[in-house]
């Protein structure tokens, strides 16, 4: 969320004496021409009307949220040493969306149980953040970043999120996104190693997915569209680590029961990848059938039509009629 213009990026105080410096300076064009001739009744008359302005403004700027507010660049808030900024960042945001969702907003709205419809995995670069890429606001997305997007089996952070997500919130859809000119993907298609254990195992989880596909990607004679295809395989590969754990596999299974309202079966999976370079996303095809016939015999994988209910026509019309109840 962008809460101020990158070319005047400074910090913010709201002290009165600086508020009527900021306000003296943006009429000084208006003044200028008769300081040298006005009498001191005048000047007072002067200094009334500016101050009236003054107030005009600040109202203005406290009904629109943040507008007087000015977010300092990334270079100068490596001198903030207490990180204020920080806060008055939250405060202006606060402030922006008390303006245009009203002053209960997060009584009313956050501070309820979260009910998101959506997991999200993606990758720790701060370029792609998850909510904003996609449109969506707070409460809407249930988020899990790490570098390069991976979906590790024992990686016991994913595995509590994964089940959380699907166990408890329910989330209908997971969405595993990578993103184009990303440095772990880039790094693992290098041999020079970063001589460290920890990274150098993480990133043997993309050369898997090279190997996985080195067929393919050998024949790519251009090095940055080759890197941009491994960007999308890796993004496949992780689509299909999700289906092997227990937690979805039986969420699936029982989503193909009739104790569900929704009319398809879920957690729906989805692959996408962001392009820093446009800031558009694009949705990959997984090609899970084909992938399961080959793979569900090794994984216990349920061979699921994604686009068929596979609950029967006597369940469609159930759940037609149930939903045309909720409106009568």
């Amino acid at each position: 969320m962008s809460l101020g213009s990158p070319s005047s990026r400074t910090f913010w105080s709201a002290s009165d004496s600086q508020s009527r410096n900021l306000s003296k300076s943006a009429f000084n064009n208006e003044e200028d021409s008769d300081e040298e001739t006005t009498t001191d009744s005048a000047k007072k008359e002067d200094n009334k009307k500016s101050s009236d302005k003054d107030k005009e403004a600040s109202s203005k700027d406290s009904s629109e949220g943040s507008k007087a507010f000015k977010r300092i660049s990334t270079e100068e808030m490596k001198f903030d040493r207490n990180l204020d900024s920080i806060l008055q960042n939250n405060q202006a945001w606060v402030d922006k969306q008390i303006a245009r969702n009203g002053p209960d907003y997060f009584k009313s709205e956050l501070s309820k149980p979260q009910k998101p419809e959506i997991l999200y995995v993606g990758c720790s670069d701060s370029r792609v953040p998850a909510n904003e890429i996609m449109g969506l606001g707070p409460g809407e997305v249930f988020v899990h970043r790490n570098v390069a997007n991976l979906v590790v089996p024992t990686d016991c952070n994913f595995g509590s999120v994964l089940q959380y997500a699907v166990s408890t919130l329910d989330v209908k859809h997971i969405v595993v996104c990578g993103h184009y000119d990303c440095g772990g993907v880039r790094a693992s298609m290098h041999q020079a190693t970063t001589n460290s254990d920890l990274v150098d195992g993480w990133l043997m989880h993309i050369r898997d997915v090279y190997r996985l596909y080195q067929y393919e990607l050998d024949t790519i004679a251009d090095e940055e569209q080759r890197f941009r295809r491994l960007v999308e395989l890796n993004v496949i590969e992780q689509c299909i680590n999700i289906f092997k754990f227990t937690t979805v596999q039986l969420k699936r299974d029982r989503a193909t029961k009739k104790d569900t309202e929704v009319p398809y079966v879920y957690p729906r999976v989805h692959g996408l990848v962001f392009d820093p370079a446009t800031g558009k996303l694009k949705k990959l095809k997984l090609n899970l059938k084909e992938k399961f016939s080959h793979l569900k015999q090794i994984y216990k994988l349920k061979q699921v039509d994604e686009d068929t209910l596979l609950v029967g026509k006597d369940w469609v019309e159930e759940w037609a009629a149930r939903q045309n109840s909720k409106w009568d």
